[in-house]
């Protein structure tokens, strides 16, 4: 099955799991193996949710000291990032086609500082 995420979201999978758990030990407990072996995360559990967007964080970015409050709605990063590259091509498109320099994108929708990447 084809990927529909867009071809610049960094953080798009197919994640290596084991690779990801091995460099963010918090992610170790929320990874079980699946029947592809290749292991998967229960993104019904926020802790999992978490420690995902942490071990990607940390891996794409170097953000070794990310921390989500326990009280605030965590969604998984790929989807969240996939939504700036999305709203990045639209301003690309009016922009014909260069790619706008934006210091700032406020999306205002209570993510912490994701939307700032």
């Amino acid at each position: 099955m084809a990927s529909a995420f867009h071809p610049r979201n960094r953080l798009s999978g197919p994640h290596k799991l084991a690779t990801l758990a091995a460099r963010t030990p918090s992610l170790q407990p929320h990874v079980r193996e699946n029947d592809e072996g290749s292991g998967r995360v229960d993104f019904t559990s926020s802790d999992a949710v978490r420690a995902f967007n942490r071990a990607l964080l940390e891996g794409a970015y170097g953000l070794e000291h990310w921390t989500f409050p326990e009280v605030h709605l965590c969604p998984a990063i790929p989807g969240r990032m996939e939504y700036l590259v999305r709203v990045q091509e639209v301003l690309m498109e009016e922009a014909a086609g260069r790619l706008p320099q934006l210091t700032l994108l406020d999306v205002g929708t209570g993510a912490s500082g994701v939307y700032a990447l």
